[in-house]
């Protein structure tokens, strides 16, 4: 969805568009390189998904020193650009801690909750963690352990087995789209889909079943295709000149299977959409 988001308002506007892949959270030195690539290609513009919300600040200065725009998307770097839209992901954790402490109000019963909330040190999966805890704050909700682990579905899929192993008392399991993939596998490799309830920070087009039947108990949803097109927007009028938003805050929103089906199309690519990385 972001990269559909972005290709298609980039051809929309008329705009040249280059994308590069990091390849995960990890790979700080890739995107550094990647960034000097942008600079080589004279790029007017850049778009910055930043594997980290520190780590790219000079690169990022230094672009901007010359004249670049740079647009913050989605990650909440700690330095100054020329704009951002950024979802705030205290708001994602609050949604489904609000959701938890409503089912279990002080009183009720302990009931623990594991959280794998993405990789350390990243801003959006450390917001998520913030409002998780804000919102079950004073309920019978129990945050038995916080997880961190990289975001592919291979990656999580070893730490939620290890954590059924670690914690069988436990009742919900909240993660990434990609966390719940990996849990709702392997709670039906053994038999136990529906033992425990999963939620979900962001939807995937795989988990839209899981939500609709019931196995997946929520989800939060933000328009990832309408992100990125504000992002391109941001950029192409920043350098026109006529930019006149340069804070963005989409909004997010909690769906279950009671809401599902009013989901917006922005959150997806359409399935018959061939992915590009570049537009001339």
């Amino acid at each position: 969805a972001y990269l559909y988001g972005t290709v298609e308002q980039a051809k929309h506007l008329g705009a040249q568009l280059t994308i590069y892949d990091a390849g995960g959270y990890a790979n700080i030195d890739k995107q550094m390189a990647q960034f000097d690539n942008c600079l080589t290609l004279g790029a007017q513009a850049i778009l910055m998904f930043s594997v980290s919300p520190n780590g790219m600040n000079q690169k990022i200065e230094q672009a901007r020193a010359k004249g670049i725009k740079v647009v913050d998307l989605n990650t909440g770097v700690a330095t100054t650009t020329d704009a951002r839209v950024v979802v705030t992901y205290k708001e994602v954790g609050k949604l489904i801690g609000d959701a938890l402490a409503s089912k279990h109000p002080a009183g009720s019963g302990v009931t623990p909750v594991v959280l794998l909330p993405g990789p350390a040190g990243v801003s959006w999966s450390e917001d998520s963690v913030l409002g998780f805890k804000d919102a079950i704050a004073g309920s019978d909700i129990k945050l038995e352990k916080v997880v961190y682990g990289q975001s592919g579905r291979l990656d999580q899929q070893p730490l939620v087995e290890n954590i059924l192993v670690t914690y069988p008392g436990i009742k919900y399991i909240v993660g990434m789209g990609s966390t719940i993939e990996a849990a709702l596998t392997t709670l039906r490799e053994r038999g136990k889909l529906g033992d425990i309830g999963l939620y979900a920070t962001f939807i995937t087009a795989d988990l839209l079943k899981p939500v609709r039947n019931g196995d997946v108990a929520g989800v939060v949803v933000e328009n990832s295709v309408s992100i990125n097109q504000i992002a391109v927007d941001m950029a192409v009028r920043s350098l026109q000149g006529s930019l006149q938003l340069r804070d963005a805050i989409p909004a997010v929103q909690m769906m279950d299977k009671g809401n599902v089906d009013t989901l917006s199309d922005a959150a997806f690519a359409p399935r018959s959409w061939k992915a590009q990385l570049k537009v001339d």
